[in-house]
């Protein structure tokens, strides 16, 4: 069976750009060199367009490196040493360990290949710190879930480069599958607002019922000790009564409708607040925030639906005078219209 299967009508511009933020890692062990590299990525941007994703493996076994130990391990051997054989095996061994790299790797390009967004991809130099802990860290990832959470985080570096900085993969790195899944269901219930440039400012998990910090979430699935774990992991912070002023997100009417200076995010869709009393209203959340790296990597979490938070959520903003409402999308309007 393939190692991935993958749609020949790929754009290989698009694909070139993903190669370019891990070949560096394929090569460097193998052969060295810019010759080397423009020959691998040749190589696999081949065997991926052709479907034919076992190549990838087999630059592997291309290795130099073991080879050059097991050279250097014979001339080193006295003579009549059965030193041969046990150089053989290592060399096999590290053939393994290799193959089992490039095809973690190889995954991820490939799931990353299908999260990219439509349209060309940014014709931009990869920042050479990123790719090397990028690559570093995803060579190890081999739970097909892991797996296609770095390749989101890939595809949105190459969709947008700066989207995900060094210290969030660092971050990402240390993750295991339980403490991934936590962090979704805590992403899953934040209500997030963005900047001019679209990139994330902030993103609060408030608690309708109560004090975080008084195990006051457990109800929706994170407890206090789940908070805890997230906090050493560095994806938020240690206090859980972080507060920010979110009268920019109080709605006005206009002749189009609702609108707000700054609307906010949940679910993946976008909302404001209606005032029900004073149209003048200031409005201060408090709860649990979001770290920059962990704001970085909310980015690349698949939301999961909590119909329980949902509604605890806008009962929380109508006791404070406040309705939540969907902001209309433009193409949404235009059918209105029509």
């Amino acid at each position: 069976m393939p190692l991935i299967e993958v749609d020949v009508e790929l754009s290989v511009k698009a694909l070139e750009k993903l190669l370019d933020y891990t070949v560096d890692f394929l090569v460097e062990p193998l052969l060295g060199g810019w010759k080397a590299r423009r020959e691998v990525r040749a190589t696999l941007i081949r065997a991926l367009g052709e479907a034919q994703a076992e190549q990838i493996l087999a630059v592997g076994k291309a290795i130099a490196e073991a080879k050059a130990q097991e050279i250097r391990a014979r001339a080193e051997a006295p003579p009549g040493a059965a030193l041969r054989l046990e150089t053989v095996d290592l060399d096999r061994r590290t053939e393994r360990n290799l193959e089992r790299r490039l095809g973690n790797i190889a995954a991820i390009v490939d799931k990353a290949r299908a999260a990219l967004p439509a349209g060309d991809v940014p014709d931009v130099e990869p920042d050479v710190a990123w790719t090397s802990s990028f690559s570093s860290g995803a060579q190890g990832v081999s739970l097909e879930e892991m797996q296609e959470l770095w390749a989101r985080v890939l595809a949105g570096e190459v969709a947008r480069k700066g989207t995900t900085s060094v210290k969030a993969l660092s971050v990402l790195r240390e993750l295991d599958q339980g403490t991934a899944e936590l962090f979704r269901r805590l992403c899953s219930m934040a209500i997030t607002r963005t900047g001019d440039d679209s990139l994330v400012v902030d993103s609060f998990v408030l608690s309708p019922g109560g004090d975080p910090g008084m195990n006051a979430l457990e109800k929706f699935g994170v407890s206090f000790v789940d908070l805890s774990v997230l906090n050493e992991h560095g994806l938020i912070f240690s206090s859980y009564k972080i507060g920010d002023d979110y009268t920019t997100s109080i709605a006005a009417q206009t002749p189009q409708g609702w609108q707000a200076s700054q609307p906010f995010f949940y679910q993946g869709q976008e909302w404001v607040l209606i005032p029900e009393r004073d149209p003048d209203q200031k409005f201060t959340v408090t709860g649990v925030l979001l770290s920059k790296a962990g704001r970085e990597i909310a980015n690349a979490i698949e939301l999961e639906t909590v119909p329980e938070y949902d509604q605890a959520l806008k009962s929380y903003f109508t006791t404070h005078g406040l309705r939540m409402e969907l902001v209309q999308s433009k193409s949404d309007a235009e059918s209105d219209e029509l």
